[in-house]
């Protein structure tokens, strides 16, 4: 078991484990708690001796674009398919990855049910 988020940016993070936050809610930095490791998509990948081929499933509440836009094209052709929740539109993601050389195919949004102002739908990649 890996304890730490996926970041756009390698680094450190603290995080208030008694926080109760929202599907809106950033990642932010508190005064006191716990200090958690934030790892780019390449570090867990390398870290853990992922093999190419592998699979990404993301849910992360809006970071999706940041972890995504800001990962190497040859690092997510490690990845032959990927399913992703996204909640702010999908064009960027949609482009990144087609440039990357996947297929890629997109839910139509609908309305959060925890959210009522949030859209969210599924991106699909297969790996050319």
């Amino acid at each position: 078991m890996l304890l730490g988020g996926c970041s756009a940016k390698s680094g450190y993070v603290t995080v208030d484990p008694d926080y109760e936050g929202s599907v809106t809610t950033r990642l932010a930095e508190f005064s006191n708690g716990m200090r958690v490791p934030l790892l780019t998509l390449e570090d867990i990948l390398s870290q853990n001796n992922v093999p190419y081929g592998c699979v990404l499933k993301m849910d992360c509440e809006g970071c999706e674009y940041e972890n995504l836009l800001s990962t190497p094209e040859n690092v997510l052709r490690r990845f032959s398919h990927m399913l992703i929740e996204y909640h702010y539109g999908y064009k960027n993601i949609k482009e990144k990855l087609e440039k990357s050389g996947f297929y890629v195919s997109v839910t139509r949004p609908w309305i959060s049910r925890k959210d009522k102002l949030m859209r969210v739908g599924y991106i699909f990649a297969k790996l050319n």
